[in-house]
Order: C-alpha cells, then structure tokens, then sequence
C-alpha cells in the first residue's frame, strides 16, 4: 500500500463500494509541431474510476503503481476523496505510455518501459482480495484467461460483489468466441463496443451483432456505439441510449472506459436499463472533455450530469428488432 493511502479519510479502511481492477498509468503526450508535452493520468482502469466518481464517492481503484505515483497523481485522489488504498507499489516507475499524434489525426502509442513491465504492475486477484470485503460491484478490464476468471468468481462467491467485465481487445476475435461467452455468461453485465462485437461474432453488422448477444444467455450486455451511444442488451429486451448532445470532445480516449464504470455504478443501484445507459453516457460526456481524467470533481460538476442525465434519457428508446 502507498504511504499515502489514508490520506484524506484519515483511516485505512476508506469504504470501497465500487472497485476497479485494472491498470493506471502515465500518458506522455505529444502534439505534431509542438515541443510541449502533457503528463496525464490513464489507463482504462483510471478512467473507468474516474467515470464511477462522476455518479459516487465511495470507489476506488486495484492496480499495481510505481514509487513515483504519489508524486505524479496522488494529488488528484486527495483532492477528489478517493482513496488509494487499493494501490500496491510494484516497481520503481508507474507504467507510462507516450503518445504521438500526427497531423493526420492518427496516432501512436508506445510502452516507455516495455510490455513486460506493463504485465508486471497488472493486478492480480490476490491484489483484489483485500479491497472488496464492502464492494457491491467490481469493474473489471481483462481477457477471458480462465485462470485469471476462476480465481475472480472464487472471490465473487465469497463476498457477493456483481461484475461488470470490459472485455480487452486481445480476446475480442472469434477464435476466442467460446471462451468469452463462458466467462461472460458468469458475469452481472457484459461490455464491449462495436468493433469488438463484430470480430468477436465475424457479425456483417450491429443488428446481426446484437442478435447473436441476445442468444448468447448473457445478463445485461452494454455495447458501445461511439458517437450514436450504447446498447443496453437483454434476451428479450434493447435499449439505446444516445449520447450527450453538443458534448465537448478533446479526446476520445477513454470514453467507453468511462462509461462502463459509471453503468456499473447504475446497475448495482437498481436503475432501469436507460438510467444505466444515460449514466454512462454523461460520465464518457466528462471524460473526453479534455487529455486525462477531469481535474475536479464537485458540486457544479454533479448539477451539470445531473442536467445532462435527464435530457438524454428524454431521447432513449426501447426497440423492436427491426430497429437497429
């Protein structure tokens, strides 16, 4: 644990009532025809935090860091209340991704210290065991490694926590078909985007995509659409849920992150399917307002999501299947 994980509580058992299991790390980023560089906080498991924390106080993040984290983000947690906790030091340096953009658009991301070294600070379900005694939910971004998932439901049966599994790109084709429905089928709720649904089922488009979903006997898949929003996926059911209107877009990166930690937050509170997704779309909305997580979070933010909340799920409609 960092020395500075009691920090704001005062206590080390900060309440961690939804937990995210995945990596956070360092993005160095350049622009094309700029000497300028922003350090910013990533990593799919901190902007899935940071997506939770628009909806809730009481999160929290498992990830292996480095001895320099404290000094790179430590302020953010303290001065957004969320507690570190979950933070274990695993090596000198916190994985860092630089990150090129090119005039073109496209862009570049390299592992400053190699992908071992990325492998070495992902965490483990032993690093989980510690944090989840108060959890109701429990994000998870991974493959469908089965030793990795029967250690997980080993911990799921213990202490009752729902899952929300980000299914990662490496297992997103469909040679990995059967494994991820298996995994998926054991899991409360289910997220991938439209590519990855598309390889995952060599599907021709979203409605063959979301047809075979429906009879994969998964709980609630949240299939994420880009700009159009997300899908909020039942045996018998679709919603869609559109994203917010005129939203500022910096960068993109992280949005579906974001999003699928806030639905979490959703599902584990008893929201019907469109509050799920329009909680969702407004913590993305926050997430890709600028490079990084938001810097802050308080009082205007909350009015502002909860503005937000409302006008999308004016615009969310539950479909037929010939509607999408």
């Amino acid at each position: 644990m960092l020395e500075w994980g009691i920090s704001h509580l005062g206590q080390e058992e900060a309440p961690m009532k939804y937990v995210v299991m995945s990596t956070t790390v360092q993005d160095n980023i350049h622009f094309p025809n700029n000497d300028a560089e922003i350090c910013a906080a990533g990593g799919a498991g901190m902007y899935a935090l940071a997506g939770m924390r628009v909806w809730e106080e009481d999160v929290g993040i498992v990830s292996g860091v480095g001895e320099d984290y404290a000094g790179l983000f430590g302020k953010w947690y303290h001065e957004n209340a969320v507690t570190t906790r979950g933070l274990r030091v695993k090596d000198e340096h916190t994985p860092c991704t630089v990150i090129e953009y090119f005039q073109n658009g496209e862009r570049k991301e390299t592992p400053l210290y190699g992908k071992q070294h990325y492998k070495k600070l992902e965490p483990t379900p032993e690093d989980l065991a510690g944090s989840v005694n108060d959890a109701a939910g429990v994000y998870i971004f991974r493959d469908s490694n089965p030793e990795f998932w029967a250690a997980i439901f080993k911990l799921k049966e213990q202490y009752g926590f729902h899952i929300m599994w980000e299914l990662s790109a490496a297992s997103a084709k469909s040679d990995c078909l059967a494994s991820v429905l298996q995994t998926a089928q054991n899991v409360e709720m289910f997220s991938l985007n439209r590519t990855e649904a598309l390889s995952l089922f060599e599907a021709d488009s979203m409605e063959e995509a979301i047809q075979r979903l429906q009879r994969s006997s998964l709980g609630l898949v949240y299939l994420r659409n880009g700009a159009d929003g997300v899908y909020l996926i039942q045996k018998d059911v679709v919603c869609h849920v559109p994203s917010v209107a005129h939203a500022d877009v910096v960068d993109p990166t992280g949005g579906g992150n974001s999003s699928t930690g806030a639905a979490l937050v959703g599902f584990c509170q008893g929201k019907e399917l469109r509050e799920i997704g329009a909680m969702g779309n407004v913590a993305s909305a926050f997430c890709i307002a600028q490079y990084g997580v938001p810097p802050h979070y308080d009082g205007e933010m909350r009015r502002l999501a909860e503005e937000r909340f409302q006008e999308v799920l004016k615009r969310a409609t539950y479909m037929k299947n010939n509607e999408y």
